[in-house]
């Protein structure tokens, strides 16, 4: 059963990931996610029990993030880092509420939220608190001229994360209790498959160093940055610490970031994937209908 639902999530990882790469859409990874939460909402379905359920979710979700390290376009470690925390995340609320209808909506829920608070921990890391504080001022005084009220923006954001909310509930309802739900689900994942699987061609070799200045040169990066240095210049201050906090240290923070982040060699997984019956049977299932 894992490699089947682990195949159903690669396909999607790797081959609609991709695309979605490829265009730049801002929720992509929230549309991927809902859909993680499908295949392990039908993984949970298919199991005998609670125990069999949450150690099904934990495998799926493993086996797909190291297969989104195959993964021929975009960032690797982070989206391996939230497939693998947000099936941990789904298969803690099955543990929790048991192997039903309540202990998928809860494991969903976990799963969606992490969509939202990882990126907040990236942005932490490479930014600083000060980031957040600036934004917070800056902010205050934008909704102050706009008259609006500064808290607009938090309910904003609940509103969002309530729409996604509902909508994993929505899939949770339909995949548990519509007859059919999965054959029809397969039926259009065969559909795709062959066009979503990349050809995984060999491609020309990219210097550790050119993928670096490539993240460096990435829209959330930059627009993250230019909201540092403007930061700096309202805050009126000149002095070494001022450069540090609002420009230096996010370079730093960004070149060492995702340095790590391309540090893991794409031959390191592909060498994983014949030591483990689980991931040899799971790649046998994805790129079988591969043209």
């Amino acid at each position: 059963m894992i490699p089947r639902y682990a195949s159903l999530l690669a396909v999607a990882e790797i081959g609609l990931g991709s695309l979605i790469h490829s265009a730049q859409l801002p929720l992509g990874g929230h549309l991927l996610s809902l859909n993680q939460g499908l295949i392990l909402t039908l993984a949970t379905k298919a199991s005998a029990g609670r125990a069999e359920a949450v150690r099904s979710c934990s495998l799926i979700s493993t086996v797909a993030a190291i297969f989104k390290a195959l993964s021929p376009a975009g960032k690797r470690l982070t989206p391996m880092l939230a497939i693998s925390v947000q099936g941990l995340g789904f298969a803690f609320g099955v543990g929790v509420g048991g192997r039903n209808w309540f202990g998928a909506a809860l494991g969903m829920s976990l799963l969606s939220l992490w969509g939202f608070l990882q990126p907040i921990l990236v942005a932490y890391l490479l930014f600083g608190k000060s980031w957040f504080t600036g934004l917070q001022k800056i902010w205050g005084e934008v909704a102050a001229l706009l008259h609006l009220s500064p808290q607009i923006v938090w309910w904003v954001f609940g509103a969002v994360v309530a729409v996604k909310l509902l909508l994993g509930l929505l899939i949770i309802a339909l995949a548990w209790n519509r007859r059919h739900f999965e054959i029809e689900y397969l039926e259009k994942v065969q559909q795709w498959r062959s066009r979503l699987i990349p050809a995984l061609t060999p491609v020309r070799p990219v210097s550790k160093a050119g993928m670096v200045i490539k993240d460096l040169t990435s829209w959330p990066f930059l627009l993250g940055l230019a909201f540092s240095v403007f930061f700096f210049a309202y805050s009126g201050e000149r002095n070494a610490q001022a450069v540090w906090t609002w420009i230096l240290r996010p370079l730093v923070a960004g070149i060492l970031f995702f340095w790590a982040m391309r540090s893991v060699p794409q031959s390191f997984w592909e060498k994983t994937l014949v030591r483990f019956p689980v991931l040899q049977d799971t790649y046998r299932e994805t790129f079988r209908s591969r043209s």
